[in-house]
């Protein structure tokens, strides 16, 4: 994929990119690096690091550059919502995805009702799975 449809408007150094991250530690070379200016103090220092482990761009939220400093603030692109790049890059690399998916949360009968509704959607003709600690 190009920076630029990741973006979603053109930029001003247009290169391939291999992944988008929002952990700086899983960082490699040539990925992008998302990042949101209100992750506390240590924004410039994560910012900074993405670039030293030699990211093709760094996506900062609106108003984050303006926290860097001038030899990072010009490096950086802003966007409204960095999230969705990590939306649209997840689309791009696995696009065939559930139509619905459901979580059960509780202290009882969470494996009953995961069953039941599979068993449920399955009669309904849908394809469908529940994922769980019991084997069946």
């Amino acid at each position: 994929m190009i920076l630029s449809q990741l973006y979603g408007q053109p930029v001003t150094h247009d290169v391939t990119i291999t992944r988008v991250v929002d952990d700086s530690r899983q960082l490699q070379a040539g990925d992008v690096f998302v990042i949101d200016h209100r992750q506390g103090k240590k924004f410039a220092d994560y910012v900074a690091d993405a670039f030293q482990k030699g990211a093709a761009a760094v996506v900062v939220s609106e108003g984050g550059p303006d926290l860097l400093p001038a030899d990072l603030k010009n490096k950086v692109l802003a966007h409204p919502r960095p999230g969705l790049l990590m939306a649209r890059w997840a689309h791009q690399q696995y696009p065939k995805q559930p139509e619905f998916l459901a979580g059960v949360t509780g202290t009882n009968g969470k494996t009953s009702v995961a069953w039941f509704f599979r068993e449920l959607a399955m009669a309904a003709g849908k394809q469908a799975a529940s994922i769980g600690t019991l084997i069946a």
